[in-house]
This record gives structure tokens, C-alpha cells and sequence, in this order.
């Protein structure tokens, strides 16, 4: 089994850059804003997530602080 890792960020560069990084050796998600990376996280038991700080309509901390009510164990880099 794979972890899985979510990549939030609103530039689509940004993110292929990361899941190409990363696709060989972990599950990744990405999602486009917090909300909908906070629709994944509620489907998916994510171990890491990375998420830009500059999104339109929540900021990476704020999406941060919501998710660790969903995904309290999980790991958080912005």
C-alpha cells in the first residue's frame, strides 16, 4: 500500500511538477483550491499534504488549519 499525498495548489505547473515528483512512489491527489482539497480529504486517508499559501478564497494556512479537523494525524507542509 502506497501513501497517499495531496498536492493543493492553484497553478496547474506547480502541481505536475510535484506529482512528477512524487507519482512513482506515493498515491497523489491534487486539488485545485481548499475546498476542494478538503472534499478529498474527506474521501481519501491522506499522510502529507503540501499546499501553496497564496489561493483564491483560502489562504494555505487557513485551508491547513481545516483540514487537521478532518486529517488530525496527518503531515502539513506549506
Amino acid at each position: 500500500m502506497n501513501y497517499k499525498i495531496l498536492i493543493v495548489d492553484d497553478e496547474p505547473a506547480n502541481t505536475r511538477t510535484l506529482e512528477r515528483m512524487f507519482k512513482e512512489h506515493y498515491d497523489v491527489l491534487s486539488a485545485q483550491s481548499g475546498a476542494e482539497a478538503l472534499d478529498l480529504l474527506n474521501l481519501h486517508d491522506v499522510a502529507l499534504i503540501i499546499s501553496d499559501q497564496r489561493m483564491p478564497g483560502m489562504t494555505g494556512v487557513e485551508f491547513l488549519k481545516r483540514s487537521a479537523e478532518v486529517r488530525p494525524h496527518c503531515v502539513r507542509l506549506i
